[in-house]
């Protein structure tokens, strides 16, 4: 029997696909390049919420990452009310 366990978010998050993603003409490469995220969500780490961004990389090094990724403070609803 699977024993019933209370959802923790903590070091978890979710991203989705980002609806507008802005590309343009890079000189060097004589290719497009993305300078807005493709994807962006939220993540929680130790208690603390972030805000997560992810661009792909577009680069023909085979050792280049996939992704160059950003987090970002997430200011919560009650700490914007103490301000």
């Amino acid at each position: 029997m699977a024993q019933n366990k209370q959802y923790n978010p903590n070091m978890r998050g979710a991203i989705w696909t980002e609806s507008r993603v802005t590309t343009i003409h890079d000189d060097k490469t004589d290719k497009p390049k993305i300078v807005s995220p493709a994807f962006s969500g939220k993540i929680m780490v130790h208690g603390e919420t972030f805000t997560i961004r992810l661009w792909p990389v577009t680069s023909d090094n085979p050792k280049s990452p996939a992704y160059n990724i950003a987090l970002s403070e997430t200011r919560s609803s009650n700490a914007s009310k103490e301000a």
